[in-house]
């Protein structure tokens, strides 16, 4: 019976003050991953830079957690409550662990500000770079784009592809060197039009599809045979149209 209550006690002292330990390790286990990142280019630094904001902003909350931990495990030892010892070297090695990383955390900044003179430098050149880009584009929709007026449907719709996977590949760009000034400090440049260029794209991709199925529906109504119409399934096709 008294075997049977320690037993019990010491699972629900477990759940209750080492179970923490299992998301303390998965936490430090991806930090571990992220730190170990070559960095090449600007979404590396980006990446890494936030994996490091993200280790102050939870450190403290995370070794008191670990502190819970390797206090539960110090009092069971004092008192010789029955304990797996393969836990108590658990609650050692996790600590070993958060130490390790924060020692990580602290050489890989060290080789980010290394290193930012050169990366920076390329940037301002990628952002010069990308503001004429970004410019021939918006001039190139304005004049060649799927907004055009006069433009047959099928030529609007070959336009809408051709501007959708440009712009796709221009947000890209503007996406990291945005990342970039931030990362930085240096001033957002605005590429508001480009984002509203990227709403209408979207939104005639839409309508674009919707009048191909229209027309597919509808050339489907030619092939059928008149006593073999099915006059509710063409109301149906329609109620969904104007659904759409």
């Amino acid at each position: 019976m008294i075997i049977t209550l320690k037993k019990n006690y010491v699972q629900a002292f477990i759940s209750q003050f080492i179970a923490p330990l299992d998301e303390i390790q998965n936490q430090l286990e991806e930090w571990d991953r992220n730190l170990t990142k070559h960095v090449v280019n600007l979404d590396d630094i980006a990446f890494v830079m936030e994996t490091l904001a993200d280790i102050r902003e939870k450190d403290i909350d995370l070794d008191m957690s670990l502190i819970q931990c390797e206090d539960a495990s110090n009092l069971v030892s004092k008192y010789n409550v029955p304990f797996p010892k393969e836990l108590a070297d658990r609650v050692e090695s996790v600590r070993y662990a958060y130490l390790r990383i924060k020692e990580k955390a602290l050489q890989q900044l060290d080789h980010i500000l290394s290193i930012q003179a050169d990366y920076k430098d390329g940037l301002l050149e990628s952002i010069t770079a990308l503001r004429q880009v970004v410019a021939e584009f918006e001039v190139d929709y304005d004049e060649k784009g799927p907004m055009v007026p006069g433009l047959m449907p099928q030529v609007a719709l070959d336009r809408q592809i051709q501007f959708k996977n440009r712009h796709d590949n221009l947000t890209r760009k503007v996406v990291t060197a945005n990342k970039g000034e931030q990362l930085f400090g240096l001033p957002i440049s605005d590429y508001s039009r480009i984002a509203q260029i990227g709403k209408e794209l979207e939104l005639l991709q839409r309508l674009y599809g919707l009048y191909n199925e229209v027309n597919k529906t509808v050339s489907g109504y030619y092939d059928i045979i008149w006593r073999d119409v099915n006059m509710e399934k063409i109301a149906a096709d329609l109620e969904d149209f104007q659904k759409k």
